[in-house]
């Protein structure tokens, strides 16, 4: 079983998974960059 394909998909899903939350969490702080305007 190639373990160091299965390690690089794993690490290349948790890179993925942590900047998606970033980006969740940036959109959520910060609306007004996304060019959300205010309510």
């Amino acid at each position: 079983m190639p373990s160091t394909v299965v390690w690089i998909l794993i690490g290349g899903w948790f890179v993925f998974v942590i900047i998606l939350f970033s980006i969740i969490i940036d959109i959520k702080r910060y609306p007004w960059k996304y060019g959300a305007k205010e309510k």
